[in-house]
């Protein structure tokens, strides 16, 4: 049984420092570069290979943190020992860990990742994350106090519900990370300010992303944003429609985390300059997510980005 509480730090933190909350899915990455998947009945040897942690509001905290803001991820996972991987790799990125499940012993959601050496398309493996939602998961209330945004990826679905009302309240800025539709948006929506989904994501009785953006823009939500890998995004404003073009990179090297990247990057900016124009804050972070598609794996930008301004992780 999963008894975690959900607590977070009651330090009083500089209101200078940018500060966000990011709850959703965590998970270890086995990545391996590959000239291509294999096919049936055959092995391969990849070329290289990373272990990292992984999941949406994972990758999008680490973002976070690294361009400046300061990062807590609330998520499941445990006590087992591959659990430490994606402990000690959030820690190294200045990303705080509330651990939804600390009791849990079981292994966490592990992900087996294939990418392409010659598009940096991505073949990826992994189980449904419902055992640990299906534990008895229960937290107690949290000061919300000095964070500026918060970003939810549709994981732990009532949990996120709650805390996005509660960030509604105090004046938070919400964001939704929709890779896809899954059971309990329709209230989750109800508490977000701004969304930023992906072409999977398709609400009820809908097909395309242009009829997602009016499904959204009927829930009140003012600003959305549909991503659609290197083609253009697609972007909804009061009722005003326009498109972003992305950096093109020919050919990427790795798309994976690259949609992850992309919110954790607007969360940044929107929560750094909330004043500054909903499309400026989608380009900002697009530049970002193409960065991280030129490197295998998904923090190999990070380093260059660092070293370039003086800082190593």
């Amino acid at each position: 049984m999963c008894t975690g509480r959900l607590i977070l730090p009651n330090e009083s933190v500089s209101m200078a420092e940018t500060m966000g909350l990011f709850l959703g899915g965590s998970t270890i990455d086995c990545i391996y570069l590959v000239d291509q998947p294999p096919g049936r009945n055959e092995k391969i040897t990849a070329d290289r290979q990373l272990t990292c942690t992984g999941g949406p509001s994972s990758n999008a905290a680490i973002t976070f943190s690294v361009l400046g803001g300061k990062a807590t991820l609330v998520s499941c996972l445990g006590l087992h020992p591959l659990s430490s991987i994606a402990r000690n790799e959030l820690k190294t990125y200045g990303v705080d860990h509330i651990d939804l499940c600390p009791k849990y012993l079981s292994v966490p959601t592990v992900s087996s990742i294939l990418v392409s050496k010659s598009n940096g398309d991505r073949s990826v493996v992994s189980i449904n994350a419902k055992e640990i939602h299906n534990q008895n998961l229960s937290f107690r209330a949290f000061s919300l106090m000095d964070y500026k945004t918060a970003l939810f990826d549709g994981q732990y679905i009532e949990i996120a519900t709650k805390t996005a009302r509660g960030c509604r309240n105090a004046g938070i800025h919400t964001i939704l990370d929709g890779g896809s539709w899954k059971p309990g948006t329709e209230d989750l929506i109800h508490h977000i300010d701004t969304a930023i989904c992906s072409s999977k994501f398709k609400p009820p009785k809908t097909t395309t992303p242009d009829e997602a953006l009016e499904w959204l823009h009927d829930h009140d939500i003012l600003r959305a944003a549909i991503t659609r890998g290197e083609k253009s995004i697609l972007v909804a404003e009061n009722g005003n429609r326009f498109e972003i073009f992305p950096p093109q990179l020919n050919p990427a090297r790795d798309t994976l985390a690259a949609g992850d990247i992309f919110h954790g990057a607007y969360a940044y900016y929107q929560s750094k300059d909330p004043a500054e124009r909903f499309g400026d804050h989608l380009n900002n972070a697009a530049k970002i997510a193409a960065k991280s598609c030129a490197h295998f794996g998904p923090r190999k930008w990070v380093k260059d980005l660092k070293a370039n301004m003086g800082r190593s992780y």
